[in-house]
């Protein structure tokens, strides 16, 4: 029986970490390709991807050089907080005011 629950321990654990790495890694894949895109205009790069089993998705350490300028200016985050359950609408996400499930 605590092999069990010792079991079932470390494959939640093991869940919740590979889980977490996966969906840094797809986020990291995606704003790759986005930032490939906008290559020709402006070059970001950036330290680290944060994102959470909650909902938040944050770039941390920007640095961003505008094309024909040679100064560069640097952000230390930006993050995106998105909803966790699907009632909410754009409407009542701009007002804050969306219903957690």
């Amino acid at each position: 029986m605590r092999n069990l629950l010792v079991a079932a321990a470390v494959l939640g654990v093991g869940g919740y970490f590979g889980a977490k790495f996966f969906i840094q890694h797809r986020v990291a894949q995606n704003l790759d390709a986005v930032l490939r895109q906008a290559q020709p205009f402006v070059e970001v790069e950036y330290e680290r991807v944060v994102a959470t089993l909650k909902g938040e998705l944050r770039a941390e350490g920007l640095t961003i050089r505008i094309a024909e300028f040679e100064d560069a200016f640097t952000i230390d985050s930006v993050g995106l907080q998105t909803p966790v359950s699907s009632s909410c609408s754009v409407s009542t996400l701009a007002t804050s005011s969306c219903r957690r499930a």
